[in-house]
């Protein structure tokens, strides 16, 4: 199913749900029964095979014909028998008793007795910053289901008790009463189509062929038509938390949570990962998570974080709804405020002994997971620290040496006073765009002025950087907003910008691979950040590299890349792909492509990359 497709009819779901809830829900489950049929049909279609096969057997008619229908109907049948048995597997995580957690137990049972929910058969904590319920059936897509609540050990952390009770008595609201039933058997069953039609990819009989076009029609569909239901029990789940600890405490969890997501994908774990220069062995982030979670975020930061979830849609790959949404669905009159820090974490949930344990285990396994990556990442830090520790013993540094210099520094340490190396490219080059670019931003906090005039100066310079400038002035004059006009302005110009960066996307997308292609222009230095990144790809068997020239920015520097993923399907293909789109440490945007769809590596430019 096109994407496009997909994206009417959940927003057909949506307008059904909204116009009449019961229609809606009955509709849903018709549509879900309709794979059960299609399981069921085939299993009575392969035992009438079966039946048939045997009564023909039995009167001794044409026994060596009936292999084929014998075959036919016994693969119907077990496909069928898998399909209804497909067991789900139960979450990760270490189980923990009420003896180990008899305040959380206890909180548990209120809330519990509160909504009149079923029991929870097991509680698990992991080193995930999330909490979730797991429903488990006991038999396959059948029986009745055993329900797991898994905790998040950095959550606690980060949470006082009654905004982690909050949290917590949200998951539990999933499993409230009939509507809540059925939501999470609608879940359970989405999940089971979708698994089942993973599995069914890697199946090349003929029945399984079948059933794959009938999933590949059929599971996208359901999901879509199901997508409102399971985002209306977000809001439900939401009330139940607001009916028992207060609008006012689920809202402050809410956005204490977003601002400390933010912050630990932006700020921590680059930190952490950045004591592989200081350490050969990996060390273990719970001990560090403990105190930081703990911390106020710094406030312009945790004001930026809040605006931009403040401002973001709700997608239709994932069927929470936006920040605003829930909370504006708990307080219509909510302002976009920083919520009151949490003065102390949720670990009294826990024992002592039991929490400490936890965070032990957690960091053990963390290393264990991590010891090669953190190997690499140690490598490519000591490279970085040599060859600026070579630049700065350099005593006459060319404009581009000085913007290299600045860089290397803030990948060592993103709190170094970048702005000498900066001027110095600028008194050489005064319309050095990366020079202007890195200084921009090294100003922003402390010289907003005279960084918008950085952004002005930049715009000016020519059509090659103006959609970066508009785009960085307006983040700069959003926070705060005191000057509408000049905000409009800019905000004129992002947009035209932004027109004439997207004619140079579709070019760069739509015209053949290779042509305007010519050989890579990296520096021996970008090509080892380059290889160094791919490395760290195991899937990643070779590497080829091209320039490609796009006729709206003919100076800018793009890329071709094609890999060799040989163990690769085509949806792992595209997954890597999009993955080291957004973080391969190249100076222009690139374009991926793979020896598995057809594309021939050994043309000219493309120039091999040496990464095993």
């Amino acid at each position: 199913m096109e994407l496009a497709d997909f994206q009417h009819l959940v927003r057909v779901s949506e307008q059904d749900c909204a116009a009449d809830a019961k229609r809606y829900r009955r509709a849903v489950a018709w549509f879900s029964s309709l794979g059960y049929l299609w399981v069921l049909g085939c299993a009575l279609l392969g035992l009438a095979l079966l039946y048939w096969s045997w009564q023909r057997y039995s009167s001794g008619h044409g026994r060596w014909n009936l292999i084929f229908l014998v075959l036919a109907g016994g693969s119907l049948l077990l496909t069928s028998v898998q399909a209804l048995w497909l067991r789900l597997q139960p979450p990760p995580g270490e189980p923990i008793t009420p003896e180990q957690a008899p305040e959380l137990f206890e909180g548990l049972e209120r809330i519990r007795k509160a909504i009149k929910g079923p029991r929870i058969h097991r509680v698990l904590v992991n080193a995930e910053f999330n909490a979730c319920i797991v429903q488990i059936p006991r038999w396959g897509l059948l029986g009745r289901p055993e329900n797991h609540l898994v905790i998040g050990l950095p959550l606690l952390y980060a949470l006082e008790r009654r905004r982690a009770l909050a949290v917590l008595a949200h998951e539990y609201g999933h499993l409230r009463g009939g509507h809540g039933s059925f939501s999470a058997w609608i879940y359970r069953t989405r999940m089971a189509w979708q698994r089942l039609a993973e599995r069914l990819e890697h199946d090349d009989g003929l029945v399984a062929a079948a059933s794959r076009r009938f999933f590949a029609w059929y599971a996208p569909r359901f999901v879509a038509k199901s997508f409102a239901l399971a985002r209306q029990d977000e809001y439900e789940a939401d009330k139940v938390a607001q009916k028992l600890l207060g609008a006012e405490v689920m809202e402050a969890a809410l956005k204490e949570i977003e601002i400390k997501g933010a912050w630990l994908a932006s700020e921590f774990w680059p930190w952490h990962w950045r004591r592989a220069q200081r350490h050969e062995q990996p060390k273990g982030p719970m001990h560090a998570l403990k105190r930081k979670l703990h911390e106020a975020p710094e406030p312009r930061f945790a004001q930026s974080a809040l605006e931009q979830a403040w401002r973001r849609l709700a997608q239709v790959d994932d069927t929470h709804p936006a920040l605003r949404e829930r909370i504006e669905a708990l307080q219509p009159q909510a302002l976009r405020t920083l919520p009151n820090w949490s003065r102390d974490s949720a670990l009294k949930l826990l024992t002592r002994e039991t929490a400490e344990q936890l965070a032990e285990r957690f960091d053990a396994q963390w290393q264990h997971d991590n010891a090669a990556d953190w190997k690499l990442y140690r490598q490519d830090l000591l490279r970085w620290a040599a060859r600026r520790d070579a630049l700065l013993q350099q005593p006459d540094r060319s404009p581009d040496e000085q913007v290299e210099l600045a860089r290397l520094s803030l990948r060592l340490d993103p709190e170094t006073d970048v702005r000498g190396p900066y001027f110095a490219a600028l008194a050489a080059a005064p319309d050095h765009a990366e020079a202007l670019r890195g200084l921009a931003l090294a100003l922003q906090d402390s010289d907003r002025e005279q960084s918008l005039a950085i952004d002005q100066h930049l715009y000016e310079t020519g059509p090659a950087q103006r959609w970066w400038a508009a785009r960085h002035a307006v983040g700069l004059l959003e926070h705060p907003v005191d000057d509408v006009e000049t905000l409009k302005r800019w905000r004129q110009r992002l947009a035209e910008a932004s027109a004439v960066e997207d004619e140079a996307w579709r070019d760069l997308m739509e015209s053949d691979w290779l042509q305007h292609s010519r050989p890579p222009d990296l520096s021996e230095f970008e090509t080892e950040d380059l290889v160094h990144a791919l490395r760290r790809e195991t899937a990643i068997a070779g590497a080829w590299i091209c320039c490609k020239t796009v006729k709206a920015f003919p100076w800018r520097r793009c890329y071709l890349l094609v890999l060799d993923l040989p163990h690769c399907d085509a949806a792992e293909a595209q997954q890597l792909s999009q993955q080291l789109v957004r973080h391969l440490p190249l100076p222009g945007p690139c374009l991926i492509g793979a020896v598995q769809f057809g594309i021939d590596p050994h043309q000219a430019p493309l120039q091999a990359l040496k990464i095993r």
